[in-house]
């Protein structure tokens, strides 16, 4: 559950794969967010998240979580398959006041030695 006090976590640092190098705190990360799926909305599509292999491990204080993670555009009215693409996922959660908070997720991709671009489409 989320608090509003944390919605606005300035100490959370996000590297990603996809525009920006990385957001540094809440809300520049949900600025992102809300441009990349307003942009799907606008072309009728709708997005489908999947967790693949997800790993925990955690104590009393601190959290771990890697995955695959599988994101499928379909066309709304039609459910056709228009694409997708799969990333790898490391989370790290903190545990403040009896809530876990995410203080840190990396986001990475396999990249063609030869070419040096990410290979989003191995599954």
């Amino acid at each position: 559950m989320w608090r509003n006090s944390y919605l606005s976590m300035p100490r959370m640092h996000i590297y990603d794969c996809w525009g920006n190098w990385e957001c540094r705190g809440i809300s520049e990360w949900r600025k992102n967010v809300i441009e990349w799926f307003t942009g799907l909305r606008e072309e009728g599509e709708i997005l489908k998240v999947l967790f693949h292999e997800v790993k925990m491990e955690e104590s009393e204080t601190v959290a771990f979580v890697h995955c695959e993670v599988v994101f499928a555009a379909y066309m709304e009215e039609s459910e056709e398959k228009l694409r997708q693409i799969a990333n790898r996922f490391t989370f790290c959660l903190k545990k403040i006041e009896g809530y876990w908070v995410i203080a840190h997720q990396h986001s990475s991709l396999p990249i063609d030695m030869n070419t040096g671009k990410g290979m989003f489409h191995l599954r």
